[in-house]
């Protein structure tokens, strides 16, 4: 059964491939029985998208995954004990609909607070573990 569906297969292949070169090779096809042309044309691009659906949806889903998997991190970020619900920098709660930024060491602060931190010095406050942990970045910028 499966030597059946493997022939049909080729079988299929091979006329689409005869159907593109008699198709787009003839000269008076289209003259002559439009019908039967426009149909072989509808075929062959409907072959075409059956071909590249498949692709595309492989390619969306190989470039797509690093922005889902960076959104599905973001979603998860909640403090588990209250008392750590404070900037260490200024000292203050955080409030509902504040930006809380998130360093690599996992210690958090307000966003405006870090970035002015950050301004001033590329190390966390709290750890002193280097906030920018890029090669290559020079003292000052991350």
């Amino acid at each position: 059964l499966s030597r059946v569906k493997s022939l049909l297969d080729f079988l299929g292949a091979f006329i689409f491939i005869l159907g593109n070169y008699f198709l787009f090779t003839s000269v008076s096809c289209e003259m002559t029985s439009p019908s039967l042309f426009g149909m072989s044309l509808v075929m062959v691009v409907l072959g075409y998208f059956l071909v590249a659906i498949p692709v595309l949806l492989c390619g969306a889903a190989v470039f797509c995954l690093p922005c889902a998997l960076v959104v599905t991190d973001l979603a998860e970020f909640r403090l588990a004990d209250p008392e750590e619900a404070m900037c260490t920098i200024c000292l203050d709660e955080y409030s509902d609909g504040e930006l809380i930024r998130r360093l690599h060491c996992k210690h958090h602060f307000h966003q405006q607070c870090l970035d002015e931190w950050l301004l001033i010095n590329r190390y966390c406050p709290l750890c002193k573990a280097n906030a920018c942990p890029t090669a290559g970045v020079r003292d000052g910028e991350c």
